[in-house]
């Protein structure tokens, strides 16, 4: 096989490319989450199931909009989870599956919930098999399908939270990224771990919100702007790489 045409080795990989894109990811993922939270937001009427249901039938181009806006962040987001896969692997190819897998699962958990806002839509309509509800009726459902959406969403955020915390580990251990970075990964992650009780993560999400956002800030500064010590990391990787095979 001629050297064009032969895979590359971990080694020969641009790390600091792989961080600015996984940088640019996280960034996409963090506005755009942040986009449709705030178009759902404005749709939603606290404890009025009639005043949800008005504010859907006249604006419910905004909550496709929204859901358009979330498929697309959880897009970036599992392109984010692959990157960062890659990018650690060579501290620990056993962690960084699992850091990913999670992740991996904590967007599946969250596309589920994201399609709970396809129903109101759907269940408000003038369908023919929907006549037999009464208007209260279809107005109730279509404002629970928006309160599982949430609490799917919090459900996720564990898996990501997990995730968060094996990556800070793994940086942690890294010789290619400084500490402070893992640090703050574990700390945002064990945050969204709140969600393992829904009622106290509820109550404190704001707090958990603002540190996971803090968390993904301080990520995307450094991976964008410093990368990886490119040195450090070839180094890394080629040990692994030997150890692999030996």
């Amino acid at each position: 096989m001629t050297p064009s045409l032969s895979r590359k080795s971990p080694t020969e990989r641009s790390p600091r490319g792989m961080a600015r894109l996984a940088g640019a990811l996280l960034l996409l993922t963090v506005v755009l989450g942040g986009a449709g939270q705030s178009l759902q937001g404005q749709l939603l009427v606290v404890g009025d199931p009639a005043g949800t249901a008005r504010h859907l039938g006249d604006h419910s181009g905004r909550l496709w909009l929204a859901f358009a806006a979330y498929m697309v962040e959880l897009s970036c987001q599992l392109g984010f989870t692959v990157v960062v896969y890659q990018l650690l692997r060579p501290v620990s190819r056993t962690g960084s599956a699992l850091a990913a897998c999670f992740g991996i699962l904590g967007i599946v958990v969250k596309v589920v919930g994201r399609c709970c806002l396809i129903f109101p839509t759907l269940v408000l309509g003038n369908a023919n098999h929907l006549t037999a509800l009464a208007a209260e009726q279809r107005e109730l459902l279509a404002y629970l399908a928006l309160g599982m959406n949430a609490d799917i969403a919090g459900v996720a955020t564990v898996f990501f939270g997990l995730s968060a915390m094996i990556s800070g580990y793994l940086i942690l251990r890294s010789t290619f990224l400084p500490s402070f970075l893992g640090v703050v990964g574990i700390i945002a992650g064990a945050g969204w771990l709140a969600f393992l009780n829904p009622p106290f993560g509820l109550r404190w999400s704001s707090c958990v919100v603002a540190l996971g956002v803090l968390g993904a800030l301080v990520k995307i500064l450094w991976f964008t702007i410093f990368g990886v010590r490119e040195e450090e990391w070839r180094e890394t990787a080629r040990r692994a790489q030997e150890v692999l095979w030996a």
